[in-house]
């Protein structure tokens, strides 16, 4: 918490078959700063979900 500003973000990735992957990435920002965080907070979502798709990308080997 900043300011009383609170900050939770969530990454998920859930399989959906064998071949399919459900990729989320999810941001709550509340507190009297909120619309200020959330620009700065968000400003990279599109990297954040290239580097999630690539994890889901990656096969798991047994064991994990």
């Amino acid at each position: 918490m900043i300011d009383g500003t609170r900050v939770v973000v969530h990454h998920t990735l859930q399989p959906v078959s064998v071949d399919t992957t459900r990729v989320t990435y999810r941001t709550e920002i509340t507190g009297a700063n909120a619309s200020e965080f959330g620009p700065i907070v968000t400003g990279d979502s599109g990297q954040v979900l290239a580097a999630l798709k690539c994890l889901a990308e990656v096969p798991l080997t047994a064991g994990q």
